[in-house]
């Protein structure tokens, strides 16, 4: 009995030993855990004191060091972002310090110098120093994802765009469900050109939900360009990103620039109806903003070459208040081309009908194409001058051909 006793005694004391122990432990994760909570409401100055509690029970506790580092980052930069400068990077150079720490505490844990690397790359803009540190980072944890990412995203920076792509696809190898990393590598592409390369991503970071509601609608607006720019050598990516627009639109039905992107759409796949109704909203929305007049505009004059449909739209962008030099050289460039459509038009059917007063109709336009481009003339910077002139030059050409055929000096 006496035995027994004593081994209940003793049991009862390791226990007692161990929940001492342990209790510190236990303490620093709820602290840990309070830290958080204010962490992602921004309080940074609760969530610190908080991660500070958390260290002093245990002061080895590396989750609770890369917590207070981000909390010392936040309030850096909040300080940094309202011109406080010297306050700010006291805070950003407290993080550093803690991230040089947990080096000291863990030299197999890379999370600090990747943290180096995010310093050095986002707050400093020392790029040569954060390559340093995301490299040591990934020597240590070559699987580490975050340093990965941190380093193409360094890469994409300093416009080393081979190197980021190899980068970001090895990052993306690694955990192919990171919204933040489909996020940027599909933007990447964007910024690239390849078009119908990013979809896919930008696809997959929407679906797996992004956060930020801002970086969410860049994410829907790079699709919907992706679609537009893409289709133009891979046809089926119009319907593709169709539905992209659509949530756009019914997210802010008052945006006119989602119905012009929309529209875009609707143009390319030859849905004209649809097109031409959602140049209408967006110009209607937009207080006939010349953008949106000047994209049915060009619709109607080049993809449609309904040359006297577009007459009037091109009118009534010439007639807007206040319109500056650039768009009134547009506005008139483009009126020039409708006519000269119509011009074009007038004498090829007077040809077919070997009608000599239908070509003296082909005169009268060539002559309001003449004027139109002359007034572009007016206007248009050196850029245009060019392009205008050569088109001046072309109206009067045809202008003296049709004239001729009209007044029986020249045969068709």
């Amino acid at each position: 009995m006496k035995r027994f006793l004593l081994s209940l005694i003793l049991l009862g004391g390791v226990t007692f030993a161990q929940q001492q122990q342990e209790q510190p432990v236990d303490s620093a994760k709820i602290w840990l855990s309070i830290g958080r909570d204010y962490l992602n409401k921004n309080m940074f100055e609760d969530a610190i004191r908080n991660f500070k509690r958390s260290l002093r029970c245990n002061p080895n506790f590396i989750p609770a060091y890369l917590e207070l580092a981000k909390a010392y980052i936040g309030v850096g930069t909040s300080y940094i972002s309202r011109g406080v400068s010297d306050t700010g990077y006291m805070y950003i150079d407290s993080a550093e310090v803690i991230y040089k720490k947990i080096q000291t505490i863990d030299s197999t844990d890379s999370r600090g110098l990747q943290g180096l690397g995010f310093i050095y790359s986002v707050v400093k803009k020392d790029y040569n120093k954060a390559i340093e540190y995301y490299k040591a980072a990934l020597a240590i944890q070559p699987d580490n994802v975050d340093a990965l990412y941190g380093l193409a995203k360094v890469y994409q920076n300093i416009g080393e765009k081979l190197t980021a792509d190899s980068v970001y696809k090895a990052a993306i190898s690694k955990n192919p469900n990171s919204v933040g990393i489909n996020y940027s590598y599909g933007l990447f592409l964007v910024e690239l050109g390849r078009y119908d390369e990013a979809i896919p991503y930008l696809e997959k970071a929407y679906q797996l939900g992004i956060e930020d509601k801002d970086k969410e609608k860049e994410v829907l607006l790079a699709l919907v360009k992706s679609g537009i720019e893409g289709g133009k050598n891979k046809k089926e990516l119009y319907q593709k990103v169709l539905p992209y627009a659509d949530i756009l639109i019914q997210r802010d039905s008052t945006n006119y620039v989602y119905y012009i992107n929309r529209g875009d759409v609707y143009a390319v796949m030859g849905k004209t109806s649809q097109a031409l109704k959602d140049y209408d909203t967006a110009i209607s929305l937009s207080n006939n903003n010349p953008v949106a007049i000047l994209k049915k505009a060009m619709y109607l004059t080049y993809d449609l070459k309904r040359y006297n449909d577009a007459i009037p739209v091109i009118q009534k962008l010439l007639a807007q208040p206040d319109l500056s030099d650039y768009y009134k050289a547009l506005g008139y460039f483009l009126l020039g081309d409708a006519y000269f459509g119509v011009a074009n038009a007038t004498y090829q059917s007077a040809k077919a009908k070997n009608s000599r007063p239908g070509a003296g109709d082909a005169v009268r336009y060539y002559e309001m194409a003449k004027e139109a481009y002359s007034n572009a003339l007016k206007y248009a910077d050196p850029s245009l001058r060019d392009q205008i002139s050569k088109r001046l030059d072309l109206a009067e050409n045809n202008r003296s051909k049709a004239f001729g055929v009209w007044k029986g000096i020249e045969p068709w």
